[in-house]
């Protein structure tokens, strides 16, 4: 989304530019369209979707534009516009302690997903969705929501893996956000890379067991260890 914010704020300051050489140009900084029947445009989320304007709307607050004083910015927006600037702008839902976090989150309840609700089933999604309430300013999430249906973004989809690292203790790839944007489906990619690290570090364990082995215990472990392969 880099060039497309970039060449938004270009024409922000291009119309202030012009306004101030007398000339009368205005920047509308528009809010979602519904141009796809009930819903918003692909790829908004939910959070846009639901506050889109409708074809009405639209063409109503674009009515007031043109009949208005000429200013050069104007900002349409569907929803309270300093909670959207706090969630999105700010970040206050990202970098506030998970307390302030949470207390930011229930001002927005679950919107209308394709997923029907299902609560989470055990600790690791129960936790998972905790961090998506918290980032995503969103509550309830289900198992079965999509993390960019809901608002997602890489942006915040860095901040997730960031968290899954502090409560869980994994390094799980970003692109796994993108290949499982469920709940559910990470949890069981978080669960994979709790056993994985698990087994490195037994190996580990053995590894540094045998360097402080002499060669005689090395071989006699080895030879136990081949003997008890036998018999079974």
């Amino acid at each position: 989304m880099g060039a497309y914010a970039s060449a938004n704020a270009f024409m922000d300051g291009f119309a202030v530019s012009r306004s101030r050489s007398g000339e009368a140009w205005t920047s509308v900084n528009w809010d979602g369209w519904r141009l796809y029947g009930e819903t918003g445009g692909p790829g908004g989320g939910a959070t846009v979707a639901a506050l889109a304007l409708s074809r009405a709307e639209g063409i109503e607050a674009l009515e007031r534009l043109l009949g208005a004083r000429p200013v050069p910015q104007v900002v349409v927006s569907a929803g309270d516009l300093e909670t959207r600037l706090e969630q999105w702008v700010t970040r206050a839902s990202v970098e506030a302690p998970p307390s302030l976090a949470r207390e930011v989150s229930s001002a927005h309840t679950r919107p209308a997903l394709t997923a029907a609700f299902v609560a989470p089933r055990d600790e690791t999604e129960r936790t998972i969705a905790g961090i998506w309430e918290a980032l995503l300013g969103v509550q309830p999430v289900g198992v079965q929501d999509d993390f960019f249906e809901l608002g997602g973004h890489s942006l915040l989809a860095t901040q997730v893996i960031s968290r899954f690292r502090d409560a869980f203790g994994v390094d799980v790839p970003l692109r796994v956000l993108f290949e499982a944007p469920t709940v559910a489906g990470l949890a069981e990619r978080v669960t994979a890379a709790g056993s994985e690290r698990g087994q490195a570090e037994r190996v580990a364990e053995v590894v540094q067991r045998l360097k402080s082995m002499s060669p005689d215990e090395r071989r006699a472990l080895l030879e136990r260890e081949k003997l008890a392969r036998d018999r079974a």
